[in-house]
């Protein structure tokens, strides 16, 4: 693109949120549990996703949690109103968008409902996300959230 690939990325999530009909969709934890029309759902161990956007804010890699942010039935004008706080690491203060955590969320659909991890297309819902602690081992600064 002319326009370099920040405008390409963006470009997509404009096309892709013009063509996503919004399913109904519940997730639920053992603390918590959430039913509604969904736009976008991360169940995440990080905080950012994407194009630097700062999906969940409280996410720390080490802490054996998800932070699930939950965009319900968010218009697209109100998500991109509030795109430029998600790049900068601040929680949307909306009716329709909510934070939990979790170790571990149950998905359920009775629509079909994709599901991606990292960007790339796994199945569809129904579906049990759940942090594995310590799985993985890296070597990290102490402060490293």
């Amino acid at each position: 693109s002319v326009f370099g690939p920040r405008f390409n990325y963006f470009k997509h999530i404009i096309k892709g949120f013009l063509s996503y009909t919004k399913k109904e969709v519940g997730c639920t934890s053992s603390s918590w549990q959430w039913k509604g029309k969904l736009l976008q759902m991360a169940v995440a161990n990080g905080r950012f996703f994407g194009n630097a956007i700062c999906i969940a804010p409280d996410a720390r890699l080490s802490d054996g949690q998800f932070e699930v942010s939950i965009f319900g039935d968010l218009s697209i004008l109100d998500y991109l109103k509030n795109l430029g706080k998600l790049k900068k690491g601040f929680k949307i203060n909306h009716p329709q968008v909510s934070y939990h955590t979790a170790e571990e969320v149950f998905l359920e659909s009775e629509d079909p409902c994709g599901i991606e991890a990292d960007g790339e297309y796994v199945g569809l819902a129904p579906a049990t996300l759940s942090v594995l602690p310590e799985a993985i081992r890296f070597l990290m600064p102490p402060d490293f959230q």
